[in-house]
């Protein structure tokens, strides 16, 4: 007769041993998360701490704004779009959202805002430039679908950035025959018209321009034929076409001097540069000598 085995108490005790030493292991991990995330909570605690403390202490308070670049849009207004006034805690503002909303306003192109601490506010803007008028006439979709008839300020880089308001400005030329699809084309024969008007601009602004961009009323855009001018004292219409703007205006200019030397009594109402090296004009009065042509003022 067999005897009976005994339990094997070494494999006993080493079973237990291993599950007393899996207890104490997620022990220790219960202990290190709930002391990490206790050290997270408190430095949580100590941020919103400080936070409040910094944005509610009166040595970070505003007492300067400083606002440069200011020509059309006035400094009240400036301030009441980006929330930044004296007595506002200079680490409070949030800089990004007050910026966005300053360059949502039409008139700014750009702008940039920074503390100068403890006390300092900094606002620098950059205003659009307008160089004209722009008279779309019709629906003319796009960002500004559904206005009929309005007008819109550009500025030099050609782009639409506000609607105009009466009164016009007196002393911007207005363009016409061109829808807003035309203009903001980048190509086809959109994109030439609406790059040929610009050209004319930024050469009748330059400073001793023949013709300057002040003394031009309208600018006519045939998409065919060219650019037509019309100016405002003595009323006059000048014929460009297309292309070669810097030499026709060079011309216009080197003959307006020849004819006004000549006979300066004698004016005409139309000017035909369209091709530089034979200008066509017409006398303002049927019986007036075909002369000369006075310089523009």
């Amino acid at each position: 007769m067999k005897k009976s085995r005994g339990k094997n108490r070494y494999i006993r005790s080493k079973a237990e041993k291993r599950a007393g030493w899996s207890v104490r292991v997620r022990l220790a991990a219960v202990l290190y998360a709930l002391g990490s995330a206790a050290v997270i909570l408190a430095t949580g605690l100590a941020c919103i701490f400080i936070y409040d403390w910094l944005t509610q202490s009166a040595y970070f308070r505003t007492d300067m704004v400083e606002i440069t670049g200011c020509e059309r849009l006035d400094e009240h207004v400036v301030r009441e779009i980006t929330g930044i006034q004296e007595g506002v805690n200079v680490l409070s503002v949030n800089l990004s959202t007050a910026r966005k909303r300053l360059v949502s306003e039409p008139w700014v192109a750009d702008a940039d805002i920074r503390r100068d601490l403890p006390s300092h506010m900094v606002i620098k803007i950059r205003e659009h430039e307008p160089a004209a008028l722009i008279d779309f006439g019709g629906n003319i979709g796009g960002d500004y679908g559904g206005s009929i008839g309005r007008r819109f300020l550009i500025n030099e880089s050609g782009e639409v950035f506000k609607a105009c308001q009466d009164p016009y400005p007196p002393d911007l030329p207005v363009i016409s025959g061109m829808n807003y699809r035309d203009w903001t084309a980048e190509s086809g024969r959109g994109k030439r018209a609406s790059a040929a008007v610009m050209s004319v601009l930024n050469l009748c602004g330059r400073p001793g321009a023949a013709l300057p961009k002040e003394a031009v009323e309208k600018i006519i855009v045939d998409k065919d034929i060219g650019l037509t001018l019309h100016v405002r004292e003595p009323e006059k219409q000048i014929t460009l076409g297309f292309g070669d703007y810097d030499k026709k205006l060079g011309r216009l200019e080197s003959v307006l001097a020849r004819m006004e030397q000549a006979a300066p009594e004698n004016d005409f109402s139309l000017v035909d540069l369209r091709n530089p090296n034979r200008i066509v004009a017409m006398p303002a009065c049927e019986n007036q000598v075909v002369a000369g042509i006075r310089r523009f003022k």
